[in-house]
């Protein structure tokens, strides 16, 4: 997935974020924009992390026991 794509999710996400809980739960601005730039940076480190997780998944194969380590 290319840079671009998850800073445009996280930034979608913070957005969505900003609204549910400036407009939802009638926070401050201030600390609706905190939560939702937190919330906008957990998401791009999670696609992040989750793609190169899959890359080392798809490179060793499944998790098996190999036969040295009874």
């Amino acid at each position: 997935m290319r840079t671009w794509i998850k800073a445009a999710l996280g930034a979608a996400t913070a957005v969505a974020a900003l609204v549910l809980f400036y407009h939802g739960r009638h926070w401050p601005v201030g600390q609706a924009a905190l939560v939702a730039i937190a919330v906008g940076a957990l998401v791009f480190t999670t696609l992040g992390t989750s793609e190169r997780l899959r890359g080392i998944y798809r490179r060793q194969g499944r998790w098996t026991i190999r036969k040295g380590d009874d």
